[in-house]
């Protein structure tokens, strides 16, 4: 699967034997379904009564009593007003300040778990073991849930902020977590200073150039794999691209009439259709090889793969408005080259058959999950060739 921004395409009458770089992933044959694939995030129809400092859970089996030193906090009308946001946490200048690095010390590993939300630092050690998510809290534990809460929009109740400041033992170093952003802006100089962030439930395999698959405990949480934490394959520096200026080439071989089109052009000139494929790196569960016999690469576990939905345009519709001849039996491959490159200048590209290009299953895509494509995805535009 070709992952990256697409800058050209060029059909060929002679079979390639030789490509810049490999540039797909492969689907695999399994059929999915909504009910086979998702877990409940919740036990049964958990219910929480919140009186005083005293909170109930109802479930199937499930009759939690906690007792909360803090009394409940609710976010005042001035709180509101002045973040503009309704889930902010009260200012609370009764409880101690901590700095990050002493958050950082109550990993999942460490006796006391702690969380942070914004400017409140909370101990989650007792509740997560009765957390309706099971472990998953754990994935924050000694920094941010709120990278993690972006994936669960339930958490974003009154209910749920109400039951989190009953574990609020402090508040936040915000003067220091605004010195601790200035100094990790990365060297201007350097080729990847402009890559965007990336969500930290990725387990990275590479920092530059960017390479992480999905973590284990979310990815059967969802049929269509959330974009923040579908896995990375990056071979260059990820382009920052302006939409409005970039142009997508059709040439070569084979093409009678040569294209040059912008992404609104694409839009507006072709039918829009969308594609729902299970894909997986070339290289997934390289791990598990390397135990076996030495290889190279990276070493990938078994969570380089996702699912998705692409929505753009066929590529058929594409190469046919250029001139191309579905039935040319000379015409072997489509070479693509991506807008990403090396500092010498050369793009990073691959093909695939002609007979499989043809086919109405390979898209231009301009949109995953109903959403802009993310730069690490292949925006604004990525070619999709379900089993290649």
């Amino acid at each position: 699967m070709f992952s990256k921004p697409l800058r050209s395409l060029l059909n060929t009458t002679t079979k390639q034997t030789k490509l810049y770089q490999r540039s797909y992933h492969h689907q695999t044959n399994k059929t999915f379904t909504n009910d086979s694939i998702k877990k409940r995030l919740f036990i049964g129809a958990a219910a929480a009564l919140t009186t005083g400092s005293v909170l109930i859970y109802f479930g199937n089996d499930l009759n939690i009593i906690q007792r909360a030193e803090a009394k409940v906090a609710v976010v005042g009308k001035k709180e509101k007003e002045k973040t503009g946001e309704k889930f902010v946490p009260p200012t609370r200048n009764d409880l101690p300040t901590f700095k990050l690095d002493e958050i950082k010390k109550h990993g999942k590993e460490s006796g006391k778990i702690w969380v942070i939300y914004k400017h409140g630092v909370y101990d989650v050690t007792e509740f997560h073991k009765n957390h309706p998510g099971g472990d998953k809290i754990l994935l924050a534990a000694g920094g941010s849930v709120e990278p993690y809460w972006a994936l669960y929009a339930q958490h974003k109740t009154d209910e749920v902020m109400e039951i989190l400041e009953t574990l609020r033992i402090g508040n936040l170093d915000e003067k220091e977590l605004d010195k601790l952003t200035q100094s990790q802006k990365k060297d201007s100089n350097d080729p990847y200073a402009n890559d965007p962030n990336r969500h930290p439930a990725l387990k990275v395999n590479q920092e530059t150039p960017f390479n992480a698959e999905s973590p284990t405990s979310l990815l059967m949480d969802h049929f269509l794999t959330p974009a923040e934490i579908f896995f990375v394959r990056n071979h260059m520096p990820v382009p920052d691209i302006n939409e409005k200026d970039h142009r997508l080439n059709v040439e070569g071989l084979s093409i009678k009439k040569p294209l040059v089109l912008s992404v609104d052009q694409l839009k507006k000139d072709f039918e829009e259709t969308s594609v729902t494929t299970a894909i997986q790196c070339a290289g997934n569960r390289r791990s598990d090889m390397n135990k076996y016999k030495k290889v190279q690469g990276l070493m990938w576990e078994g969570t380089a793969m996702g699912n998705a939905k692409w929505t753009g345009v066929r590529l058929r519709d594409v190469l046919i408005k250029a001139g191309v001849d579905p039935n040319d039996k000379r015409i072997k491959h489509v070479h693509f080259e991506g807008a990403d490159h090396d500092p010498e200048g050369s793009h990073y590209g691959g093909s695939i058959p002609f007979e499989k290009a043809m086919k109405s299953e390979c898209l231009i895509a301009y949109k995953m999950n109903d959403e802009i494509i993310p730069r690490d995805h292949g925006f604004p535009l990525r070619l999709i060739a379900p089993g290649i």
